[in-house]
């Protein structure tokens, strides 16, 4: 039995776009580990995109200072 499964993980960015298109990454985790995504968003003059792609722990600790939780996720982590 392989330990290692793979995961994928979409989003899509809001807004009023007509062809709205889900970005997606695949990481292979093992139960108990800890991994990581970045979401970037790149924009140009005529749209806005999102990149998805996995990174270190280091990479993510210097990519999350700084931040809090919003209110929304602070509620559904209480109930």
């Amino acid at each position: 039995l392989d330990p290692w499964a793979k995961h994928s993980i979409t989003a899509k960015i809001g807004g009023a776009a007509l062809f709205k298109k889900e970005t997606e990454v695949e990481i292979e985790a093992e139960a108990g580990g800890s991994y990581y995504v970045a979401c970037n968003i790149k924009q140009s003059i005529t749209r806005a995109r999102l990149e998805m792609l996995e990174v270190t722990k280091g990479t993510a600790n210097k990519q999350m200072e700084g931040m809090a939780l919003d209110n929304c996720q602070d509620k559904l982590d209480k109930e």
